[in-house]
């Protein structure tokens, strides 16, 4: 099934798509083109320290049903934070994926989420729209604050669908900008 929601409350002016092309949240899909790939890190890591988006970040994870052993797969990745807490959950036999087409989120989430153990989330990049992974390898994937960036959004969906096995969990979160 497909586990669904949005970001109600969300102000409509930045980065609604009318004004994607001026602000900091329409950037991010060419976050490695830019002068300063820092900002969008400290956006992302005060985002996270806002209650509202750590509780639905939260739920949003329970959603997926998982546990021990399960195979997860994160879509837009960012900094990995979300990535790590999917990884303890499906713990060491399991296997947690992050992708992100950011070089530069990569490598910051690759330093955040590192581990001495050996053990802990493995990151890929590539694209949403063509996911290098093979039909039903995932119990479950999930994607936030993601979508809006792409030029597909439905085709995205479609292949997180693909890549989840039958009975398997796609969650989707999004910000309703109003629009």
């Amino acid at each position: 099934g497909v586990v669904s929601g949005s970001m109600p409350g969300m102000p409509g002016g930045v980065g609604s798509p009318a004004r994607a092309d001026r602000s900091l949240a329409g950037e991010f899909a060419c976050v490695d083109q830019t002068a300063d790939p820092g900002r969008f890190v400290a956006c992302l890591a005060l985002l996270d320290a806002i209650p509202f988006f750590r509780d639905y970040k939260t739920d949003s994870r329970q959603a997926l049903g998982l546990g021990p052993g399960d195979a997860v797969l994160e879509v837009g990745c960012g900094l990995g934070r979300d990535l790590a807490a999917l990884s303890a959950v499906v713990g060491p036999g399991g296997l947690a994926v992050g992708l992100d087409a950011s070089l530069a989120m990569l490598a910051r989430a690759r330093a955040e989420t590192a581990s001495g153990g050996g053990t802990g989330p493995v990151f890929s990049a590539g694209d949403a729209l063509f996911l290098p992974f093979a039909d039903g390898a995932f119990a479950a994937c999930r994607v936030d604050r993601t979508l809006q960036h792409l030029t597909d959004p439905f085709g995205a969906l479609a292949e997180m669908a693909r890549v989840v096995r039958p009975g398997g969990r796609v969650s989707a979160v999004e910000p309703d900008w109003g629009g």
